[in-house]
């Protein structure tokens, strides 16, 4: 009975204030539709209908990410990203490059990411883009200090800076390679030898050069480029 799963599923929808079990509804609501495109205007007209600051928002834009390529779904994410919370933001974005031709929209998240305090969607936008391209790109843009966070791209990158990723990385597939007593011992650093590391460095940088040329506008030092 189509007409009543769907009232069902609306109901459960307006009374459930949890984001990933509305996600849920939407999702599977799809079984109650004779077509995909039934289902996104459904989807999409809970979107239009929802107040500022529904929470109901944030599921709808989970589900929109399966329809990322069809329209008007791009337009949303892109309201979504330049004008919602920080959530809905990071959802946005996230809808926008799960798109076959996110592409063509990274000048315009570029324009709404690149200029604000807040460093989350930088992060997230570099490491979708690096993911893209493989785990070298993952690794050269990962901080050095232990953490797995992307750096962020508005802080410019010296030699020293992109020495100190080298050189990480170069621990990281050591103690991925290592399982003899000594590099395992507690206080043990493992420390690279000079022409690892600057081989190292080279390959940071190719990968930093690459993700420019890819759209991402890293600040880095014109040696540097100049040296990839």
């Amino acid at each position: 009975n189509r007409p009543e799963a769907l009232r069902i599923t609306a109901r459960m929808f307006r009374l459930s204030k949890d984001a990933s079990i509305r996600a849920s509804l939407l999702f599977y609501s799809h079984y109650a539709f004779g077509s995909s495109t039934e289902h996104l205007d459904f989807i999409l007209n809970v979107l239009v209908t929802a107040k500022p600051g529904d929470p109901g928002v944030k599921a709808v834009l989970k589900v929109m990410a399966a329809y990322a390529d069809r329209d008007p779904v791009p337009m949303y994410f892109r309201h979504y990203l330049r004008m919602g919370d920080r959530a809905e933001r990071l959802l946005g974005l996230s809808g926008l490059m799960s798109s076959a031709s996110c592409r063509r929209h990274f000048g315009y998240i570029v324009d709404c990411i690149s200029g604000e305090d807040d460093v989350i969607l930088r992060r997230h936008f570099l490491k979708r883009i690096a993911s893209k391209l493989g785990k070298d790109f993952v690794e050269a843009c990962t901080e050095p200090s232990g953490s797995e966070r992307c750096i962020d791209y508005n802080t410019s990158l010296c030699r020293d800076n992109v020495k100190a990723i080298a050189v990480a990385w170069l621990r990281r597939e050591q103690a991925s390679r290592s399982t003899s007593y000594v590099h395992s011992r507690p206080g043990q650093t493992y420390e690279p030898e000079l022409k690892d590391v600057e081989a190292q460095i080279a390959r940071v940088n190719e990968c930093l050069v690459r993700l420019i040329h890819e759209g991402v506008p890293i600040l880095v030092e014109d040696s540097l480029v100049k040296a990839a």
